[in-house]
């Protein structure tokens, strides 16, 4: 006969760590990322200033005009202006060969 012990205790403990493992793993590759994504949106959305070239997230290319505390005012085209969201701001652009602000 098969000796009797503590035939589920020891998967449980090894449940556990896997399932310890795979939280790590999602965190390391889904959710610090996408932190440091957001936090650098935060902070180039801050950096926005009147004469900045910016492409909005619907694909709208502008130069800011003016800032309120939660819009931009783009310019885009002579005599057209219009107010977005300043979360709405995908991208600022650069011109060739200048590189972003370095924070140091």
């Amino acid at each position: 006969m098969a000796p009797q012990g503590d035939a589920g205790g020891g998967g449980l403990v090894s449940m556990l760590v896997l399932m310890g493992i795979l939280v790590a793993i999602w965190y390391f590759l889904i959710i610090g990322p996408e932190r440091k994504r957001r936090r650098q949106m935060q902070e180039m959305i801050g950096a926005l200033k009147s004469g900045d070239k910016v492409v909005t997230v619907g694909g709208i290319h502008g130069t800011v005009s003016g800032l309120t505390e939660k819009t931009v005012i783009l310019r885009v085209a002579e005599q057209v202006k219009i107010e977005v969201s300043r979360q709405a701001i995908g991208t600022v652009v650069r011109p060739e060969g200048e590189e972003p602000e370095k924070k140091e």
